[in-house]
């Protein structure tokens, strides 16, 4: 019975979203996913282990925090530049 509900759920919730989906929305939709959620997320865990590391006395925790600073600050700006080639590109 569980199997035939997980089966239904699924038909209902996502083949109707993708059937109708284009390639070009899916791409995009993606695109936006990671750089607008996992990417900033990711730094910043990075920043925050880096600065445990840092405040328990590693050696290496000076270097680990500036390229997550540097790995932010271009994940923050990844959209910008994005959004910059692609225009340069289309026209």
């Amino acid at each position: 019975m569980k199997k035939y509900f997980l089966s239904i759920c699924f038909n209902i919730f996502f083949s109707s979203a993708f059937a109708f989906a284009s390639v070009e929305g899916m791409m995009s939709n993606l695109q936006s996913a990671i750089l607008n959620v996992l990417a900033p997320a990711i730094c910043v865990g990075g920043i925050i282990f880096a600065g445990f590391k840092l405040a328990m006395g590693d050696e290496s925790a000076k270097r680990m925090l500036f390229w997550s600073c540097i790995g932010t600050v271009i994940s923050f700006t990844a959209p910008s530049i994005l959004l910059f080639l692609q225009t340069r590109v289309a026209s």
